[in-house]
């Protein structure tokens, strides 16, 4: 779970400073994986490596939508309301808008914020993985200058399901500027 505060302007132009929670638990993303799961369908994993191999920045920006909506939330009391009118006032205030668009062009800031909503053991397996194929001696200038081939070794692999965050946003943002 990760509280963020995000300032945006309202639909009346006023601005707007709100904290908002996003989160999802291992239920949540296991529906996710199922979802994606059947006959003729394959895994959620293989979806998403079609994806990336697909070059399809539509079904990658879909997704990262969907995971943002599933997350996003409110503090009552001692529960998170996920519920279908704090989704539409996620998206129709003005706070979604704002919080995409920070998320495409800083690619710390959505690592950050996507690891935050996944539980902390898989945030961590994800770190010591980034760790392990030494991602982080890369810049994101260097990483989106990259071929496909030097890109997935330093993601660590086809699977954007093992990827780091930071890499999920940054193919987003090579295969827009492609």
């Amino acid at each position: 779970m990760i509280p963020e505060m995000i300032t945006y302007r309202d639909i009346n132009g006023e601005t707007v400073t709100k904290e908002w929670i996003f989160a999802l638990d291992r239920a949540e993303l296991a529906e996710m994986k199922i979802r994606h799961e059947g006959p003729g369908r394959g895994t959620l994993e293989s979806y998403l490596d079609r994806i990336v191999k697909e070059q399809d920045n539509n079904k990658l920006l879909d997704n990262f939508k969907l995971i943002l909506l599933k997350s996003v939330g409110l503090r009552v009391d001692n529960y998170i309301d996920k519920s279908d009118k704090i989704r539409a006032e996620f998206t129709g205030g003005g706070a979604y808008e704002t919080m995409f668009m920070r998320m495409l062009e800083d690619a710390a800031y959505a690592a950050r914020l996507i690891n935050g909503i996944i539980p902390k053991d898989m945030a961590e397996e994800a770190a010591k993985r980034q760790a392990e194929t030494g991602s982080e001696t890369y810049t994101d200038n260097e990483l989106l200058g990259m071929t496909d081939e030097a890109f997935f070794a330093a993601a660590g692999g086809t699977n954007p399901m093992k990827w780091d965050p930071r890499f999920l946003m940054l193919a987003a943002r090579r295969k827009t500027a492609a």
